[in-house]
């Protein structure tokens, strides 16, 4: 498998590209990925479509970056009705994907300002998934008020989030702001890996993460 090396920005300078801004006060220039985490910069090349029985979405049949929102759900934030996508993510990696939010009213966001992921059981999705929505790269610590509900562990379920204003039970996201969602297979209460029995055939000991954005 060939291997593509990618250098990117850790502050504001990806924000730029994306078109936002990096959320105010933060710098994550100096910042240190959360539980010994490394970044999962490429994707994980299947070799074949069926993997233990298993179809792969036709986007992963080659190697190709794990950037961006779109990498994963096809299309820019907030791609609702995505439909699934199933990612390898390696024991002990993280994977990153930047985006920018927009302002509230914008019509990529068909009139409501609340969205989700819903996050699948897929086959060889062994254990929790951990997920954060935050302005640095893999940042999965614990979020202060009014940001409790920005992270996340789960192996089945949805991870809401919403644009501006106030909500009990979603993650506040800041208007025309850059963020990552982060996802690992990493349960943060035992300090275990989740990826116990990694799905046959991938590569690096790799578990599947399965979800649409909705």
């Amino acid at each position: 498998m060939n291997t593509r090396l990618l250098v990117i920005a850790l502050s504001g300078a990806l924000a730029t590209v994306l078109g936002g801004q990096a959320v105010a006060g933060t710098d994550c220039s100096g910042f240190t990925p959360s539980f010994g985490l490394v970044r999962q910069a490429v994707s994980i090349e299947v070799p074949g479509p069926l993997v233990d029985g298993y179809l792969f979405a036709d986007s992963f049949g080659s190697e190709r970056p794990l950037l961006n929102w779109a990498d994963i759900f096809g299309s820019d934030f907030p791609a609702r009705n995505s439909g699934y996508s199933t990612t390898p993510i390696a024991i002990g990696k993280f994977v990153a994907l930047a985006f920018t939010t927009g302002m509230r009213g914008d019509p990529i966001y068909g009139g409501s300002d609340l969205g989700s992921i819903e996050i699948s059981a897929a086959q060889g999705s062994h254990g929790q998934k951990m997920l954060s929505f935050s302005a640095c790269p893999g940042d999965f610590t614990s979020q202060s008020a009014p940001n409790t509900l920005c992270r996340t562990t789960t192996g089945a379920g949805q991870f809401f989030w919403k644009l501006g204003g106030v909500e009990p039970f979603a993650c506040v996201l800041a208007e025309n702001a850059t963020y990552y969602l982060n996802i690992a297979n990493f349960d943060p209460l035992s300090g275990q890996y989740t990826c116990t029995s990694p799905t046959p055939g991938t590569p690096d000991y790799s578990c599947l993460f399965s979800a649409q954005a909705r």
